[in-house]
């Protein structure tokens, strides 16, 4: 009787795996897409952009059991893509960068998605795991500082912010 439960665990476990992996390939076609813009915005380079989104859904694969435990999968992958495309920048000494660097990096990719890729509000927090008003406030803080006025100082003349949307 024991080796006929553990056939069913065993059973089961197969059949819970092949649910997993269907869920992976699934999330890879649903956004795969948006990260290669999103890599190839940040690395100016087809090949790079591929590679560098290549070695994160390798890594998501490998944590994939974990990563779909979590609260916001998404919010996951997200840091890992990001991760995998700042390797990429500084290994291949690319300097195109955000168009809002300097600022945090939930700043700094909202706007990137939003501004420069044309992606809704709704698309970029989804992509990034976050809620629709993290991203609201992200983008108010990029308007407000393309607002503000720019500083001058004593014997120089008017000083840019260097805040560019991409628009």
């Amino acid at each position: 009787m024991p080796r006929i439960q553990d056939t069913e665990t065993e059973s089961s476990d197969v059949g819970a795996d092949k649910v997993r992996w269907a869920g992976f390939r699934a999330f890879v076609q649903l956004y795969e897409g948006d990260f290669l813009l999103y890599a190839h915005a940040r690395l100016r380079d087809p090949l790079a952009s591929r590679v560098a989104v290549d070695q994160a859904l390798r890594r998501t694969e490998q944590g994939w059991r974990a990563i779909v435990r979590q609260r916001c999968p998404n919010a996951s992958v997200w840091l890992v893509l990001r991760a995998a495309v700042d390797r990429a920048r500084s290994s291949a000494g690319v300097s195109v960068d955000l168009p809002a660097s300097g600022l945090p990096d939930v700043v700094a990719d909202a706007a990137l998605l939003h501004h420069q890729l044309g992606m809704s509000m709704s698309r970029v927090a989804e992509l990034m795991g976050t809620e629709v008003s993290e991203i609201q406030a992200s983008l108010l803080v990029i308007q407000r500082l393309a607002e503000a006025p720019t500083v001058t100082t004593a014997g120089e003349g008017a000083s840019q912010s260097g805040l560019s949307l991409g628009t």
